[in-house]
């Protein structure tokens, strides 16, 4: 074919032809987005998605407070993982980041001790810790 006019144009049309066919060959095609949480997500995965026109947004949570953070409809920003839920405080103190809010857990059951080193004296659940120098986040399962 010999198209001519705006490369730009010419160049988005022949990706979402080719897309396209990708997407369908994998089942795709009918995805707008998919929501992910457990783990980070790498951004090969996120490039690649984005690369068939496929947003995915992760969300952020614990076992001891469900989902912080997440998306609302029609929101996207690369390398993040949404807002802070409304009910949910979100604070960073010498290098220490906690939450508070009415979904994070009351405690662990018959361990005081457990409890005080995961909870700060404002109530808030102690998250990660950060290296500051190294920009390298230290989180508590690590």
């Amino acid at each position: 074919y010999n198209i001519k006019g705006d490369r730009k144009l010419t160049k988005n049309l022949g990706q979402r032809l080719l897309y396209q066919k990708v997407k369908t060959s994998l089942g795709l095609d009918r995805v707008q987005e998919f929501i992910c949480g457990g783990a980070p997500l790498m951004s090969s995965t996120q490039e690649f998605f984005l690369s068939l026109d496929i947003v995915i947004k992760p969300g952020y949570g614990l076992s001891e407070c469900g989902c912080v953070s997440n998306f609302a409809p029609g929101e996207f920003k690369r390398d993040s993982c949404g807002s802070v839920f409304p009910s949910t405080e979100v604070r960073v103190v010498k290098s220490e980041e906690g939450i508070r809010g009415r979904g994070i857990m009351m405690g662990y059951l018959n361990d005081e001790r457990a409890i005080e080193e995961a909870f700060d004296a404002d109530g808030f659940l102690r998250l990660e810790t950060w290296d500051r120098s190294t920009q390298t986040v230290f989180t508590t399962s690590q």
